[in-house]
Formats: structure tokens, sequence, C-alpha cells
């Protein structure tokens, strides 16, 4: 896999970041109703997922770039070396594990607790990975293989776009 520029990594996570937060700030009550069509989740459960397991990504980017495991070897599986590459998660492939799986009576407080928690986490992990990023460790992601600390800002944001592309299909069909 091709090199990750961290700056512009972080500066694009940043940006996904604060695209979830306009959502999650908005006073917008469409966001907690789902479209059956497009997904089960409604948009604000799609955010809700999308900070926990971010949330999680972030924190392995962190404890790789403290030192705070030991990590192995990097090794992307053919799967995570397509989609760290391309930037896309295809539709309907994967399915959430269900630690990361939003409640069904998910209220605004719990969204925006989730956000600040997140966000919380990224600015630790960016300043973590822009300090000390091995390129030789990693830690293994249940589908994607081992990676690096790079490697988790740059999944954490394919991950991020991914569902708010969902969130707005979601949306857009409510439109309709």
């Amino acid at each position: 896999m091709t090199d990750i520029d961290l700056a512009a990594e972080t500066d694009r996570l940043q940006v996904a970041f604060d695209d979830i937060r306009a959502l999650v700030t908005s006073d917008d009550p469409s966001i907690y109703r789902a479209v059956p069509e497009v997904s089960d989740w409604s948009p604000a459960q799609h955010l809700y997922h999308v900070l926990g397991a971010t949330g999680r990504m972030l924190k392995a980017a962190t404890l790789l770039a403290n030192g705070a495991v030991n990590g192995d070897e990097p090794s992307l599986t053919a799967a995570g070396k397509t989609i760290l590459e391309s930037e896309i998660i295809p539709r309907g492939v994967g399915q959430a594990p269900e630690k990361t799986h939003p409640p069904s009576d998910l209220s605004p407080d719990d969204l925006e607790t989730s956000y600040a928690r997140a966000a919380g986490k990224m600015e630790t992990a960016v300043r973590a990975v822009d300090a000390n990023a091995p390129e030789d460790r990693g830690l293994e992601h249940h589908a994607w293989g081992v990676l690096t600390a790079p490697q988790w800002l740059r999944a954490a944001r394919v991950h991020c776009r991914h569902h708010l592309k969902i969130v707005e299909e979601i949306r857009a069909h409510a439109d309709t």
C-alpha cells in the first residue's frame, strides 16, 4: 500500500467529523427515522455506530503510536488492501460487529455524548500518530488485517465517509 500523508489524512478525517457534527447537532428530527428501503438503521443510528467504531479505530492508532502495545507485523487482507487503496467500502458486503450496533431507543443526548467521546479520541490519535507513527507494527482489524497507526486513521475516515454516504441516501429517499 502507498504511503499515507498524515497531514492530508488527518485533515480529511477532520472534515468527516465536521460533517458528522453538523448532523449530530442539527434540530432535524428526521435523522431519528429509518427508511427500511435504504437501511434498517436511521441516520442517527448510523452516526452512533460510526462514532463508536471510529473511536475504537482511533484508540488502536493511539495505542500503536504511543508504544502501549507491541503489535504485529502489518499485513492487510485482500479486502483491507482494496478498501484502504480505493477508499471505498462496498455497500452490503460486510456486517458491523454486534458490539458496535446502535441502541434502538437512541436519544439526541446519546448521540452527542458519542460524538464528544469520538472527537476526543480523534484529537488524541492525531497528536500521537503525528508525533510517533511506527510503520513496522500494527493491530488486527476483524476483516481488514493488521493495520499500522496511519492505516487506522485512513480506515476511520473511509468508514466515516461510507456511513455518511448511507445517511445521505436515507435522507434523500425520505424526501421523496
